[in-house]
């Protein structure tokens, strides 16, 4: 990520205008900042402290359930669209974790068992 990001970074400062005076005021600087804290740093210790107490397994849930909450929250505060494919994608998305967390899901480890060609489990 740190390559990509330096590669993306050279190749916006060569091909787009930036306006100084406009990048250097509060509004990009605080918002730069609040990424920088609540997307980064208290998100990176949130995700260890859970790992601490759960399995990866259910940890790794969470980034099913992200994208899902952020939708409804822009539904909410920025007014975007929530129409019945996004509610029936949340519901979806929502019954497979409820089915990760079931009792039988985490009586086999959270392990799908698949049948082999030879019929055998």
């Amino acid at each position: 990520m740190l390559l990509s990001g330096t590669v993306i970074s050279i190749a916006g400062a060569l091909t787009a205008p930036i306006d100084l005076s406009r990048a250097l005021t509060w509004p990009p600087i605080l918002a730069t900042l609040y990424l920088a804290i609540f997307g980064s740093s208290v998100t990176f210790y949130l995700n260890h402290w859970l790992l601490r107490r759960l399995t990866a397994w259910m940890v790794g849930l969470q980034a099913l359930i992200i994208p899902v909450i952020a939708v409804v929250v822009g539904a909410l505060v920025a007014h975007e669209a929530f129409g019945a494919r996004e509610l029936i994608g949340a519901a979806l998305v929502i019954a497979g974790v409820w089915i990760a967390l079931s009792p039988s899901a985490k009586g086999s480890g959270g392990a799908v068992v698949v049948a082999d060609l030879d019929g055998g489990f």
